[in-house]
């Protein structure tokens, strides 16, 4: 759904076509965001798991402030 979502952003020709493109990009990264740390939870050694999924969602954080636009 995010190369959809992307897709359909780069190529939008107007703005009702962008906005269709986020909320498919937006539909897709919350599945992502949803279901990403339950299954590498269930999948990731005992004694590692703590600091993989710590790590994880490090980077998931990372990723939405980088992308935050910051226009007041």
């Amino acid at each position: 759904m995010l190369c959809v979502g992307a897709a359909l952003q780069v190529a939008s020709f107007g703005i009702p076509q962008l906005i269709v493109g986020r909320i498919v990009t937006g539909l897709g990264n919350g599945i992502n965001t949803s279901t990403v740390p339950v299954w590498h939870s269930e999948t990731t050694k005992a004694h590692n798991r703590g600091r993989a999924l710590a790590i994880e969602l490090a980077i998931n954080i990372f990723g939405v402030v980088s992308t935050v636009d910051y226009q007041f």
